[in-house]
């Protein structure tokens, strides 16, 4: 996704999730 005001929950599970899947999705 592009957006850049993410919450701070929505970013780690979004870090989670990338690491476990591969390359993270968030800048």
């Amino acid at each position: 996704s592009g957006d850049t005001r993410i919450s701070k929950r929505t970013f780690f599970v979004g870090l989670i999730e990338g690491y476990e899947k591969g390359p993270l999705q968030y800048p």
